[in-house]
């Protein structure tokens, strides 16, 4: 599995461009982050044995929510199968509590972000352990590198973390830029708010989004620097031309 992280600021498109670039694409090996795991799941850690109620649940959950059907996991294999390969990424949870230094406005998320982050690793573990194709190139628009940038107090800590942590380090990184201004008028516009992009768009001030302008801009040449295969794509442009430049990188990838 290669794994390719999109990096960027809240709300400017990671998740419309991979949905794009995967719904638009003849490439079988494109997948997106969401629906390969929920094919992982599906397939090596469903429960066998179905009563007939369940087998209807299963119907049902999959016209209207495929991810309620996650509920019938064999939670023991699972587990078992997640505490043999992600012991190795845990340091970053402990880099990431003595970074993350959340202002008096934030402090309620911190136990969420904590969460969201173990999840996360959970869920790239199961995907590398998987038999199922591996070659695949998997885009995650919720990508592990996007959420270190964004909680990183001290970008050199996190340089040493990268460094000495090769598995937490992506296959290829797409960094998508796009001036403030034009951030914040999409965040105000769009129909599908995260608790992220709300928090983003209500308490951002100029300091604060430029500090983390920078902070993807030096995460981007750090990666490079140290041999990572990224495209930095201006998302200012139409849809259109930045699924061409995307696609014509990850084609590149597979050569």
């Amino acid at each position: 599995m290669k794994r390719i992280d999109f990096i960027g600021l809240p709300g400017v498109g990671k998740s419309t461009i991979v949905n794009n670039v995967v719904e638009n694409n003849s490439n079988q090996n494109i997948v997106t982050f969401d629906d390969q795991l929920f094919k992982v799941l599906r397939m090596e850690y469903l429960k066998n044995r179905y009563s007939i109620k369940s087998i209807i649940s299963v119907l049902i959950s999959l016209l209207y929510d495929k991810r309620k059907d996650l509920l019938r996991l064999d939670k023991e294999k699972y587990y078992e199968d997640v505490s043999e390969g992600i012991y190795s990424k845990l340091n970053v949870v402990n880099w990431f509590l003595s970074n993350y230094k959340p202002d008096n406005s934030e402090v309620f998320m911190q136990p969420y972000r904590v969460y969201w982050l173990i999840k996360l690793l959970e869920e790239i573990t199961i995907m590398e352990k998987s038999s199922i194709n591996q070659n695949l190139s998997v885009l995650f628009d919720e990508s592990l590198t996007n959420r270190l940038v964004t909680q990183a107090d001290d970008l050199n800590s996190l340089h040493k973390l990268l460094e000495h942590s090769n598995e937490l380090m992506p296959d290829a990184f797409i960094y998508l830029k796009l001036n403030k201004e034009l951030v914040k008028e999409r965040l105000s516009t769009r129909s599908r708010v995260t608790v992220s992009h709300l928090f983003s768009s209500q308490s951002a001030n100029k300091q604060k989004w430029d500090s983390l302008n920078n902070k993807f801009e030096e995460v981007s040449t750090f990666l490079l620097d140290r041999g990572c295969k990224g495209l930095v794509v201006d998302t200012s442009k139409s849809i259109g031309e930045c699924k061409s430049e995307v696609e014509a990188f990850l084609n590149k990838l597979e050569q």
